[in-house]
This record gives structure tokens, sequence and C-alpha cells, in this order.
């Protein structure tokens, strides 16, 4: 079966169509933080900030992002098995606040949801 390739930005709308809460992962591997501002208008609720790859300074920008862009700073150890990568279950630490922001724009993304 052919795949179809989407833009970034209409990735975001279709997450959002079906409720989701769609979130930039890992941006400090992929170097393309100047999508923001374009994911942002399509729709993007989130940006995984504090992620095992990223440096102190990188997780602060993204931090910074979030906040002024009103976006829930999310993260994970991006564990996929002990063979798989190097990283490590449970590292780095996300703050507590995080799940209770990550609630809220899922809670927003179901009620702006269209019908």
């Amino acid at each position: 079966m052919p795949r179809k390739k989407l833009t970034p930005e209409d990735a975001v709308r279709l997450l959002r169509r079906a409720g989701g809460v769609p979130v930039f992962a890992h941006p400090g591997l992929s170097d393309r933080d100047e999508l923001v501002p374009a994911l942002v208008a399509a729709g993007l609720m989130g940006i995984e900030c504090y992620y095992s790859e990223h440096s102190a300074t990188q997780r602060g920008a993204y931090v910074d992002l979030c906040r002024r862009y009103d976006l829930v700073a999310t993260g994970g150890s991006d564990f996929h098995g002990p063979s798989v990568r190097a990283a490590v279950l449970g590292n780095p630490t996300v703050p507590l606040a995080a799940w209770d922001a990550l609630q809220a724009k899922a809670a927003l993304a179901r009620a702006s949801r269209p019908a």
C-alpha cells in the first residue's frame, strides 16, 4: 500500500481534527526550530523539552518557546527497549506540572474538536 506523505503542518491539523494533542517530539534532533511558528498556526499544542539528548541550553530554549506560544512543555525518555538505543527508562525526569498541563491541553483538544 502506498504511503501518504504529510507536511508537518498537515500532520498537526490531522491530529487536532482527531482530538489529539500534537507535540513536536525531540526537536533538538531535527534542527527544524524554524517550523515552530507555522506548526503553532496549524494547531501545535506542545514541544518535547525534557529529552535525554537535549542539552540544558536546548531544554531552556524549548521551555521558553513553550511559554512564548502557550504550549505544554512535555518530555520523555524515548525508551524503546534496551537493544534499540542508549536511552534509560525514566530519564530525564519531567516536572509533574507537565502532566497537569498536558491533561489541560487534552481537554482543550477534545472540546475544540470539529463535529
